[in-house]
């Protein structure tokens, strides 16, 4: 909170951090028993808009999630900052490569439909 622990902000440092470093961290699912790998690493980074503390929080998601920024409530404070998940260990300290990826992926998905549609509008306008 408020840079007490500089190793946690950014960029992360898990040389110094070994004891809340995850290497393997799990998460829970709705209406599932037990633990499941999580897949993202997540990141809360907010500025409590009374105090101007920083705030930042690491943990992982089964889930991942569009990068966003704005005001957001945590334990009934309100915060600017920005959420966002990644798909590297210890990536969340900048952008994101699965929103990179999932630009890129749907670029070539609405390129892949255009391709398609000319193809069958041009077969259809010869038969």
């Amino acid at each position: 909170m408020n840079g007490s622990d500089a190793h946690c902000g950014d960029p992360f440092h898990p040389a110094f951090n070994m004891d809340r470093y995850h290497t393997k961290c799990e998460q829970g699912q709705n209406n599932r028993i037990g633990l499941f790998p999580a897949r993202y690493c997540t990141k809360i980074k907010g500025t409590n808009l009374k105090t101007n503390e920083e705030m930042i929080i690491r943990s992982c998601s089964l889930y991942a999630f569009e990068n966003t920024c704005g005001m957001f409530q945590f334990d009934n404070v309100h915060y600017t900052g920005c959420l966002m998940s990644c798909t590297r260990d210890a990536c969340n300290s900048g952008r994101s490569t699965y929103s990179l990826d999932r630009r890129i992926t749907r670029t070539l998905m609405i390129w892949a439909t255009f391709v398609m549609l000319s193809a069958f509008t041009t077969t259809s306008a010869l038969s």
